[in-house]
């Protein structure tokens, strides 16, 4: 199973339309600061997973996301994978759940 890892979080979205990623828009809505887009902590999910299975695998899998908190520029971001479950039945995919926590 894919191995778990840190990486810090950029905020890359910084000049995005979605100004949820600038430090102004972010305040305004009580956050600390921009928020990190959530296609970028998708990537840092994504990661182990690759790594794991290839490259073919993000074209050939589904992810369901939930995003609870928020990831900042600079975090401490760690995801890790659970052991596949593989289903009863043959037609159903096997399932990883993958997470990621910051250190707020």
């Amino acid at each position: 199973m894919p191995n778990a890892f840190t990486i810090t979080a950029i905020n890359d979205a910084t000049e995005s339309e979605n100004r949820m990623h600038s430090d102004d828009v972010a305040a305004r809505y009580g956050f600390k600061g921009a928020l990190v887009s959530g296609v970028n902590v998708f990537g840092y999910m994504t990661q182990p997973l690759v790594s794991q299975f290839g490259a073919q695998w993000l074209s050939n899998t589904g992810f369901d996301v939930r995003f609870l908190l928020p990831a900042y520029e600079g975090d401490q971001v760690s995801v890790n994978s659970a052991s596949a479950i593989t289903p009863e039945h043959k037609d159903l995919p096997d399932r990883i759940e993958t997470r990621a926590f910051n250190q707020a």
